[in-house]
């Protein structure tokens, strides 16, 4: 597998942004004076951080970061307190319009603080104080769609739609709470009346800079959509279920009740003067003197589950494989419970594409730990390297309700992926409906329904969502393309060619849109103009099929790489890795497949090779870790303690940004 699928299981994640309802000049804050929310979510990230547990010795992290969670939400009651006590002073005397604007700052704050019920009483009072604002009403409706209150939201976002009827997302929404009443029929009208006026704004340039997020969120963390999925450790999992729902004093309470039972955060004891020397040395990047002191400590206490996973890490940083892999073994048999021991052997099997391997200890680990969300996770992914593929979706619609901490719409659309394979479009239109429910903001959720519902031949909901997705993003390719193919479907032929023309100004080279565009042209009786367009059309899907036939060879040959490596034959996957790279000859990924597969043949001098030529290729950073591996392996030490320190900078420079 590709380094990038376990970029996540050693590094926790990135806090990218917070999601603000409210200015801090609502509560008389300055910049420079940091929110509590910002200050819990960076103890959060710390907290995240310190369980993964890569030296061991992060149990004091863990407790810390715990108790700055829990002050800073203390000083976040306090904030809100503070303005529910100006609030009660004030509003008395104040005009319809400014209680009103006082109401929603309130509910706002009780958002943030994941105090939902709160919320709703201050936006109902809102909307009482001042019914003619559409803001609020579209407010009230979006917090009682969340709720799953779809009567209530229908009701309020009625009263923005006709106070306001430009505003196409409360048409979306509102066709939305309306179909789930059984309101169908109007429903369809107010679905095809956002369609209009969205389709209609396809003939203006599309926004050049990012927009503001056009649905209402109050979610803790914002993160990518390509963020790959981590789970915390099973004991810690109830805690981050509750964070997600917003229960942020439960969630704590939860996560300080797991903590106690950490193996990281066990008391130290007389012998663990030599565990705290080995971990600085780690720290360090001191590998020889942090295995001295690691088989010390070993010696004095040999039932240490975490100082044998902690051995075998560092054995595997020394190119001592096998000896890292028994140490983690044996780490298993002392504490099956230890998790992080289980999911590191998985990781090193893995990357030895010993997958039968791998698969072997991830299922003992759900036998062992049932609640693991990594280990299923990770079992998908060795599934999928087996050609497994029913295997492989089973074990990630059992991940994704195992709550990972980041990454769940990776873990949909992985899902969406099989369900489209086994062509259960029904299943499809279900999970991304359901993901877009969790995650309006998201444009790929929108983008993959769109075409779930294509494929049931549901042009005018598939149009729904494509236009939906502009709105968040009006700058992917992919949007127009199926954009174009949708307005086809239902006999919308000159918004198709305005679509299938936007697409091609973003990627000329974008296959379906040039068919929709020859399509479109035909269908709306400009002949010539569309068969131009259809001999372009043919001349790409020409060059297209090529590109596919070459993917096609190299996935044959990577599955032969697989059986060879498997057999223990090297020589023979390494000429089989050649033979695909002649197919592809920029694909960094296959000359760090190769390097690897030289390592293990004794070939050293040419697996370097292998690895540079994956760096100007502008391979991922870890490549520079394998270098530091061949060149231990070879006794130089100067240049494996190089790429080695190169291999960590990059890694904290990609976490930071």
């Amino acid at each position: 597998m590709r380094s990038r699928a376990r970029r996540t299981s050693s590094v926790a994640f990135r806090v990218l942004g917070v999601v603000c309802l409210v200015a801090p000049s609502a509560l008389g804050q300055t910049g420079a004076q940091p929110r509590p929310k910002d200050q819990f979510v960076t103890s959060l990230a710390e907290f995240v951080e310190a369980i993964t547990g890569t030296y061991g010795d992060e149990g004091a992290r863990v407790l810390s970061s715990l108790d700055g969670m829990r002050q800073a939400l203390s000083r976040w009651d306090g904030s809100v307190s503070a303005y529910e006590k100006l609030v009660a002073a004030e509003i008395q005397g104040a005009s319809p319009s400014r209680a009103a604007g006082m109401r929603l700052d309130l509910g706002l704050l009780y958002l943030d603080r994941g105090r939902v019920e709160d919320a709703v009483r201050e936006l109902t009072a809102a909307v009482v104080a001042d019914p003619s604002r559409a803001d609020l009403w579209f407010l009230l409706g979006t917090v009682q769609g969340q709720r799953k209150r779809p009567a209530e939201a229908a009701a309020a976002l009625r009263r923005s739609a006709r106070l306001d009827p430009g505003k196409p997302i409360t048409s979306y929404l509102l066709a939305s709470r309306l179909r789930e009443v059984g309101e169908l029929e109007e429903a369809e009208r107010t679905r095809e009346a956002f369609v209009r006026a969205r389709n209609d704004a396809l003939a203006l340039p599309p926004a050049t800079k990012p927009v503001a997020a056009p649905f209402v969120q109050w979610d803790l963390v914002q993160e990518p959509p390509d963020t790959m999925p981590w789970f915390a450790p099973a004991r810690y999992r109830e805690g981050f279920a509750l964070l997600k729902q917003g229960r942020y004093d439960e969630a704590v309470s939860r996560l300080e009740g797991a903590a106690v039972t950490d193996p990281l955060t066990a008391p130290a004891d007389t012998a663990s003067k030599r565990m705290a020397q080995a971990t600085m040395a780690l720290r360090q990047g001191q590998v020889r003197a942090a295995l001295d002191h690691l088989r010390a400590f070993v010696d004095i206490a040999p039932n240490n589950s975490e100082a044998r996973r902690i051995l075998g890490v560092v054995y595997w940083a020394d190119g001592q494989r096998a000896k890292g892999i028994e140490q983690l073994e044996a780490g298993t048999r002392k504490d099956p419970a230890n998790e992080r021991a289980r999911m590191t052997l998985a990781d090193l099997l893995v990357a030895q594409r010993r997958f039968a391997d791998a698969e072997r200890v991830l299922q003992d680990a759900i036998q062992a730990i049932p609640g693991s969300g990594q280990a299923h996770f990770k079992l998908s992914q060795v599934s999928a390297a087996l050609e497994h593929p029913s295997r492989a979706l089973r074990e990630l619609r059992e991940a994704v309700t195992l709550t990972p901490v980041v990454g769940l719409a990776a873990l949909y659309r992985a899902i969406g992926e099989g369900l489209s394979v086994e062509r259960d479009f029904e299943a499809v239109v279900a999970l991304y409906a359901e993901q877009v429910d969790l995650d309006p903001n998201n444009a790929d959720a929108h983008i993959e329904l769109g075409k779930a519902y294509l494929e049931q031949d549901r042009g005018s909901e598939a149009q729904a969502e494509l236009l939906a997705a502009l709105m968040i993003d009006a700058q992917r390719t992919d949007t127009y393309a199926v954009l174009a193919q949708a307005n086809i479907r239902v006999g919308n032929h000159a918004d198709a060619e305005l679509a299938a023309r936007r697409a091609l100004e973003f990627d000329p080279m974008r296959v379906e849109a040039q068919y929709a565009l020859a399509t479109s042209l035909i269908r709306l009786g400009r002949i010539d103009e569309g068969k131009k367009e259809l001999e372009r059309y043919q001349q790409m899907r020409a060059e297209a099929e090529a590109n596919r036939r070459r993917e096609f060879q190299v996935t044959a040959l990577l599955r032969d790489v697989t059986q060879s490596i498997g057999r223990g034959a090297y020589e023979e996957a390494a000429s089989q890795l050649n033979r695909a790279i002649l197919l592809k000859p920029a694909d960094p990924a296959l000359r760090v497949s190769l390097g690897l597969v030289l390592g293990n043949a004794g070939r050293l001098p040419e697996a370097i090779a292998a690895f540079e030529q994956a760096l100007t290729l502008k391979a991922d950073p870890e490549v520079h870790q394998h270098l530091s591996d061949v060149y231990t392996a070879l006794g130089q030490s100067d240049e494996a303690r190089r790429h080695r320190e190169l291999y960590e900078r990059l890694r904290k420079e990609g976490a930071g940004r």
